[in-house]
């Protein structure tokens, strides 16, 4: 009875001791991948991360608890983060190990590798199976959709990992820059013109907030005229690169 229960131990912290699933190969050599929730496996967009630099916002909590209005930071935001869940493939180690990342091609978008700000070399600590590092990048400087694909560099010298899970071993960000028109914005009747990319731009990061077709009732704030203002000094400050586009109601 001893031996059987001697049996049992044994074969739970064979079990325990790494973090083998079913589909990862047996491996002596320590690497990484980017973690997955089993409940999202079968997800072809497990391993995407998103970042839409034209309509980010921030959304705080007021004094009753309700969430105060979302601030849209439109073309003044430059740079902004992704969270990526990194996991061990192997044995725990009770020393930290350094590692590498670096971007590698994705075939989907428009590549931009160098939008990419790694702080190279990364950490994972000792006695984890699991750390959550942040990645920042950078806001692409024309307008459009693009992709970034991150990768570990396992031929770095220095790095203190040697393999890695195929599937799982890259990580597609893609990047939004664009400003479609917004339901509801009709040329011939909004109280700000004909729509335009960078109007909207303009819109966006001026007012904070994304069109609605209540700001322009009669009883809504003057928008319109803070538009107005904010061109005309954009224009007299950059004389040689004015905006191509106006408002209603200006020379």
């Amino acid at each position: 009875m001893v031996k059987n229960i001697l049996y049992i131990c044994l074969l739970a912290w064979a079990f325990c001791s790494c973090e083998q699933k079913d589909s990862f190969p047996y491996t002596e050599k320590a690497g990484l991948y980017f973690f997955v929730p089993d409940n999202q496996s079968e997800n072809p967009d497990a391993l995407k991360k998103e970042i839409d630099f034209a309509f980010a916002y921030y959304q705080g909590i007021d004094e009753w608890g309700y969430p105060t209005t979302p601030y849209y930071y439109g073309d003044s935001l430059k740079i902004d983060t992704i969270s990526v869940i990194i996991s061990l493939l192997g044995e725990i180690s009770d020393q930290p190990r350094e590692y590498y990342l670096k971007t590698t091609p994705v075939e989907e978008l428009e590549n931009l590798p160098g939008n990419v700000i790694f702080e190279n070399p990364y950490v994972f600590p000792a006695g984890q199976y699991l750390d959550t590092i942040k990645i920042a990048v950078t806001r692409p400087e024309k307008r459009g959709e693009y992709a970034i694909g991150i990768t570990f560099d396992s031929e770095d010298p220095e790095g203190e990992f040697e393999s890695n899970v195929a599937d799982r071993n890259v990580l597609i960000c893609k990047l939004q820059n664009s400003y479609p028109r917004p339901d509801g914005w009709n040329d011939a009747t909004s109280v700000f013109g004909e729509y335009s990319e960078e109007k909207y731009a303009f819109f966006v990061t001026t007012l904070n907030t994304i069109y609605s077709r209540w700001l322009e009732d009669p009883w809504a704030p003057p928008y319109l005229n803070q538009l107005q203002a904010a061109l005309k000094e954009y224009n007299d400050a950059h004389p040689d690169n004015p905006k191509d586009f106006t408002f209603p109601g200006m020379n």
